[in-house]
């Protein structure tokens, strides 16, 4: 293995710890109890990485013809993540597809659910919901305040569609999944618990996109 593929695989290492939402989509295991760092600091950090590993794919010469593709494919990759970071889309962009928020909902879709561990990591990563709801503000407000903004039509379709997934008249999404987990007592309590406050934190979301986004859109 030649050192395209080292720095591939360094990349990779420090990209799941920093990215634990990306691990889960991509069958990284050891990362399912988390979520990324949605601050500006954390963006920042991801933003720092990609461009060491740019910095160091370029002084790096191809083994062989594998490796330059590998070198062009993860130069192209990274170079257009680090270009839409730079431009402020990553950090700004709601809308009813795509948010950070739709990212973090979507690993519980991909995370095993048998076993004591899975469960816990679950309960884990819906307590984490009010983290990452109050960093992905600060960053969309750090955002705005830079001039990028998502449309305001958008952010009051995506607020709506965040009341709906935790509406005990509509998806209910994350006491529902809590209720069909195979637990009891202290692991069913940190369930409920935790599924109780990542509805109220998708709430705020909800209210903080109406009443604090939308209308800088």
């Amino acid at each position: 293995m030649g050192q395209i593929d080292d720095i591939a695989d360094r990349y990779v290492d420090e990209w799941a710890e920093l990215s634990p939402i990306e691990a889960t989509y991509a069958g990284i295991a050891g990362h399912d109890h988390t979520f990324d760092d949605l601050s500006p600091e954390g963006y920042a950090a991801k933003a720092d990485l990609v461009r060491r590993t740019l910095a160091e794919l370029a002084t790096v010469p191809p083994a062989d013809d594998a490796e330059h593709v590998a070198r062009a494919s993860m130069e192209e990759r990274l170079g257009l993540w680090l270009d839409r970071y730079d431009a402020g889309d990553l950090t700004s962009e709601v809308n009813v597809i795509t948010s950070a928020l739709h990212d973090a909902r979507g690993t519980f879709d991909l995370m095993p659910t048998e076993g004591e561990e899975a469960v816990g990591n679950i309960a884990s990563r819906l307590g984490e919901i009010p983290r990452v709801v109050e960093q992905y503000q600060r960053t969309l407000l750090a955002a705005a305040d830079a001039g990028h903004v998502s449309a305001t039509a958008q952010m009051l379709e995506a607020a709506r569609q965040f009341d709906t997934w935790v509406d005990p008249a509509g998806d209910d999404m994350f006491r529902k999944l809590a209720a069909g987990l195979p637990a009891s007592g202290a692991l069913r309590a940190r369930l409920d618990e935790a599924a109780e406050a990542a509805s109220a934190a998708t709430a705020d979301m909800a209210r903080f996109l109406r009443e604090e986004l939308a209308p800088r859109g």
